[in-house]
């Protein structure tokens, strides 16, 4: 994914620091190496190269606030290209059942592979823990790939009253994500379509 240079054609706010927000992230990876792209974007990669991934920050303004958000996005590698778009989002009201999603595009072969995620426990077991506010997978030339929004790994700024705060992902978010990922890679990767 490239990361969202909108924050860059726009006047960010004054108190924003690029990287800051990445740094705190970067220190729930503990077993991951972090490399820094950009102000804005880093790779994490964990130990032996069994699994990358990237974080990039996003600016979400609104008024007397604003929010710098984690956008995580995952390459699974090996699986096949094509064009699809899956959002996918937890069923159940006071407590997650399941998952359910919309295919945005790709078709009755989108369709396969949310039937095929949807009826694999494994996966259930790892996504249900998520808290996620985005949760797309996306087929492109390069094959799929995971974007995901979560609801920590952010930076809250108030003007009024005058807060700073960041919203720690938290260990089991951190296991869950990972777990997730692997999950996705299996299901998804060329050897198993």
């Amino acid at each position: 994914m490239r990361p969202d240079l909108s924050i860059l054609s726009r006047q960010p706010p004054r108190s924003y620091q690029p990287g800051k927000l990445l740094n705190r992230v970067a220190r729930e990876f503990k077993q991951f190496q972090c490399y820094s792209r950009a102000p804005y974007q880093a790779q994490f990669v964990a130990p032996g190269d069994h699994l990358t991934f990237e974080a990039s920050e996003r600016v979400e303004k609104s008024f007397l606030t604003y929010t710098v958000v984690t956008d995580f996005v995952y390459q699974i590698g090996g699986s096949p290209p094509g064009q699809a778009e899956i959002h996918l989002a937890h069923t159940g009201n006071l407590r997650r059942t399941g998952i359910s999603g919309r295919v945005k595009s790709g078709g009755e072969a989108a369709r396969a592979v949310l039937d095929r995620l949807a009826a694999d426990q494994p996966f259930i077991q790892a996504i249900l823990p998520l808290d996620f506010q985005r949760f797309y997978l996306i087929q492109d030339e390069q094959g799929w790939r995971v974007n995901t929004m979560q609801m920590g790994a952010s930076w809250v700024s108030l003007t009024f009253p005058p807060v700073r705060r960041y919203i720690p992902l938290g260990q089991d978010q951190v296991e869950a994500l990972l777990a997730t990922f692997n999950r996705l890679h299996r299901l998804l990767s060329e050897q198993t379509l």
